[in-house]
């Protein structure tokens, strides 16, 4: 299976391809930002998948469009993993800048403010265990958006 921590590494090595002239710095650092993006939100999808106690029919939802607010809103609304889901939310903005926002400089600044969240929230990850409140939070936020 796939790892998405994957996209993490791919993230960081892209920059090499700067030194040999390959590539405009703007592009990479821009794909880079998403590739740290859904290294991410992609684990966080994988960990709800695994420890939400909830029927097979309701984690379908995850594997939709609505996955995104569903991973970060369902972190968002515990007081456990609040914190998780303010990161993968920063994330989120930088990599909706970074893919459909053209006027926007992106440099490496963006680069290392979205490396940064990438390592905080999968480190984070490993850490999330099922629980009740993980299971209502996720509960109520797909009740409102289906």
């Amino acid at each position: 299976m796939f790892s998405p921590v994957s996209f993490k590494d791919i993230a960081v090595k892209l920059p090499r391809l700067q030194q040999h002239a390959i590539v405009d710095s703007a592009a990479l650092i821009r794909t880079s930002v998403s590739r740290f993006y859904y290294s991410a939100f992609l684990e966080g999808r994988e960990v709800l998948l695994r420890e939400l106690n909830v029927r097979r029919r309701e984690k379908m939802y995850l594997m939709r469009a609505i996955s995104h607010v569903l991973v970060r809103e369902t972190f968002l609304r515990t007081n456990r993993y609040a914190n998780l889901g303010n990161l993968l939310l920063t994330l989120s903005e930088l990599r909706k800048n970074a893919d459909y926002t053209l006027n926007i400089v992106f440099g490496w600044t963006e680069y290392n403010l979205a490396k940064k969240h990438a390592s905080l929230i999968l480190s984070e990850l490993k850490s999330v265990h099922g629980s009740e409140e993980l299971d209502n939070a996720y509960l109520s936020i797909l009740s409102e958006m289906t």
